[in-house]
């Protein structure tokens, strides 16, 4: 029987799915998570607690029952961590970052190895304990690597690789993207004079080789992350460009709004010690605005501006399109749903088909005038959920 209960107690840690990333684990968007109810109108989420908490846009991170967010409230902006309903610790980040079109922070917490990673709006990059809050270090990082703050406020969240940190800062000298010391903050390498973008960079494996894929200001800049080498870039004169570029084996997604804005798919080959970088298609009918999108199987689907869209991959064809969520969110799951929470805070589960839009039920946790812009986050069978206002878990679990 003792020996039962141990490979249970194994198996529940090797099987749970904590989101300790901006789009998970994989940073895709995409959930391990299978056991979920795959009919709302049979079974709807059920609410198991809600917090009040304030604005902002930082998405939400779970690492076994400690779940992350920040949000701006009385002239600051604040990291917390939330157990069973229960604030556990909160943190001051920095001075709260007030915009006509939104405010408060705009990054996620990146945990890794029991640290939190958090910028503010400002640029204050903090290192924490993960389950106490303790600071561990910090410092400002737009005036560490000289350079000026973006018009929206800092909104790229730091990725791992390794022992490092690699963010984009958006310096002009040679020191546009960086990677720091996860236990130290100390600058490892520095790379690139790009101005920096609202969007959260991606780690890949092209041409055989694990690539650092940083959508900025000027467009795709891509870097040995090992050492900061630069490997190849690719111009997009957008420079609002939000939504993290999406990889499969040697190919690269990029999409963006805005004037010259639009989806495109890239072929990357590498002949000697050169790369050669091919646009596959372009298709202005799927502009993603800030949102990234979720490639399932040979299809993306994503927010064409406020039009929920899916888009052949091979070929940038549009095979169908949804109206109804306004500006959405969505992430997926390993079996091939989706979740997608419109801004007016209506949710919706949905069967991933290319033919045509399935709609498995929906619900609505924040009742009326609520403004979601907050990509949801699913872990261990619980949906969490943000406005500018709430912090809300439901159980979906099947």
């Amino acid at each position: 029987m003792k020996q039962l209960l141990l490979i249970l107690v194994f198996l529940s840690v090797c099987f749970a799915d904590d989101w300790p990333y901006f789009l998970g684990q994989d940073l895709n968007g995409i959930s391990k998570e299978t056991q979920i109810s795959k009919n709302w109108k049979v079974k709807q989420p059920q609410k198991l607690w809600e917090v009040k908490i304030g604005d902002g846009y930082s998405g939400i991170t779970v690492v076994g029952d400690l779940v992350y967010t920040a949000y701006g409230k009385n002239r600051e902006e604040y990291c917390i961590a939330v157990k069973n309903g229960e604030v556990v610790w909160k943190k001051v980040i920095g001075p709260y970052f007030y915009s006509r079109i939104g405010s408060g922070p705009r990054t996620t917490p990146t945990i890794h190895e029991g640290r939190l990673y958090i910028v503010g709006a400002y640029g204050d990059f903090h290192c924490l304990d993960a389950k106490t809050g303790k600071t561990l270090w910090n410092f400002n990082i737009l005036r560490k690597f000289k350079t000026k703050n973006l018009k929206w406020g800092m909104c790229s969240s730091p990725v791992i690789y390794k022992h490092m940190l690699l963010y984009n800062v958006g310096g002009n000298n040679g020191n546009s993207i960086v990677a720091l010391d996860q236990k130290t903050g100390n600058t490892l390498w520095q790379s690139g004079s790009d101005s920096a973008s609202y969007a959260t960079p991606t780690i890949a494996k092209i041409c055989g080789e694990d690539q650092a894929i940083f959508f900025t200001g000027n467009g795709l800049y891509t870097v040995d992350p090992n050492n900061g080498k630069y490997l190849w870039s690719f111009s997009w004169p957008v420079y609002k460009n939000a939504a993290t570029p999406i990889c499969r084996g040697d190919y690269v997604f990029l999409s963006s709004s805005y004037g010259q804005g639009a989806g495109a798919l890239l072929h990357i080959k590498k002949n000697g010690n050169k790369y050669n970088v091919r646009q596959i298609w372009k298709n202005r009918r799927f502009k993603n605005h800030y949102t990234t999108s979720i490639l399932w199987q040979d299809h993306l689907y994503g927010f064409h501006n406020n039009i929920f869209t899916c888009v052949n991959f091979n070929n940038g064809g549009n095979t169908w399109v949804q109206r109804g969520f306004k500006k959405g969110l969505l992430i997926a799951t390993n079996d091939g749903h989706a979740v997608v929470l419109g801004q007016a805070g209506n949710l919706a589960l949905v069967k991933l088909n290319p033919q045509r839009y399935i709609e498995l039920g929906t619900y609505k946790p924040f009742g009326k005038n609520t403004n979601c812009l907050v990509i949801p986050t699913l872990a261990n069978g619980m949906l969490y959920v943000r406005d500018n206002e709430r912090l809300i878990c439901l159980d979906i679990s099947n």
